[in-house]
This record gives structure tokens, sequence and C-alpha cells, in this order.
């Protein structure tokens, strides 16, 4: 990369983002030897095409959203106390669960994916 030999098993970071059945990979830099060389590098799987194959994403995500939905509505009832010491128990336990259901909705919306260990891709530069 521009005369600089990057060895074998340098780590390399790059932004993921997934597209339908696709996760593309975008480096912007990699650190080698102290240094960090500026590059335009996509990843492309070794079926030729843009990004990784990632299947059954879109199911995955639509499950994940459902789910976060339902955790999402968790604490919402109205409920009447007879006293303000109730009432404020119910609002101090009204609090927890909101603030724990929201967390809960953000995990599940959370897309994980796992590269199994020595996955062949090929990084193409995207400098013209």
């Amino acid at each position: 990369m521009g005369g600089v030999l990057v060895p074998s098993n340098t780590p390399i970071y790059g932004i993921v983002r997934i597209e339908g059945q696709r996760m593309a990979v975008t480096v912007n830099s990699i650190e080698s030897g102290g240094n960090i060389l500026p590059v335009e590098l996509a990843a492309y799987d070794m079926d030729g095409q843009a990004g990784l194959f990632v299947p059954n994403t879109a199911e995955r995500t639509a499950m994940k959203e459902a789910a976060a939905n339902i955790g999402g509505s968790f604490g919402t009832s109205i409920s009447f106390a007879r006293s303000a010491s109730q009432q404020l128990v119910m609002d101090v336990t009204r609090g927890v669960l909101s603030g724990g259901s929201q967390y809960l909705a953000t995990k599940m919306r959370e897309v994980k994916v796992a590269v199994k260990a020595n996955y062949q891709l090929l990084f193409i530069s995207q400098k013209q």
C-alpha cells in the first residue's frame, strides 16, 4: 500500500453496514509499524460481489424489531392508587420498568453478525 508492505495477520478495522443480505465493509486506514496508512478499501466476498454474504439478515432484523416493540410496550399501563405513598411506589416502579424496557428494546434492535475465523475475503482499493 503506497510502497509499504503490511505484515500478515495485521488487524484491520472498518466501518460496516448491512445492506439487504450483504454486509458492506469499508476501510479508511490501517495501522502498521506505528504508522497510520490512509487507504480506501472495500471488502469483496469470494463470490466477487461487494460485501460479505450474510444470509437471513432481513428475517432476523424483522424478528428482532418485533421483539423490541413487545419489550418497549412493558410498563405502560395506567393505574390508580389509594394513597400518595402507593402512587409514589407505582411511579418509581413504572419508571424502572420503562427504563428497563427501553434498554431491552435498544439491545434487541442491535444487529450482530459473526464471521468465522479464517473467513476469506478480498480488499479492493477504491482509489482511481
